[in-house]
């Protein structure tokens, strides 16, 4: 695990992360011609290579650090790893099911206002 021991380099990643939040809708609008299934599975394993990336390189690979990313990952049960594996493949599945339907379908609110959180009503 990466534990930044400086406030500037821990308000850096703070940033870099808010930058990354928004990172699935962007690139998505700059892939207008690419159907919504491929570019979702293409995204996933992205984000999931850079989650193993990231691991192995800010994670303190080295067997003496007592939070080193091989560390964590042999201490935890292997019922747990694959509840977590199983996890991610259900929210994976709702979030196509969720995204792909059209707006006035999915919800009977399109939107939650950030001034006062009020829920608007679609107009159907």
């Amino acid at each position: 695990m990466f534990i930044p021991g400086v406030y500037a380099v821990a308000l850096f990643m703070m940033v870099l992360g808010m930058i990354c939040w928004g990172s699935w809708a962007n690139t998505q609008k700059l892939c207008k011609d690419w159907r919504f299934e491929l570019f979702y599975w293409d995204y996933i394993w992205g984000i999931l290579l850079i989650s193993l990336l990231m691991g192995f390189t800010l994670g303190r690979s080295d067997a003496a650090s007592p939070d080193s990313f091989l560390i964590n990952l042999r201490a935890a049960d292997g019922r747990h790893l694959l509840l977590a594996l199983l996890g991610g493949i259900v929210f994976n599945i709702a979030n196509i099911l969720l995204v792909r339907q059209s707006p006035s379908r999915a919800w009977p609110w399109r939107s939650l206002s950030a001034s006062g959180w009020r829920w608007r009503s679609a107009r159907c």
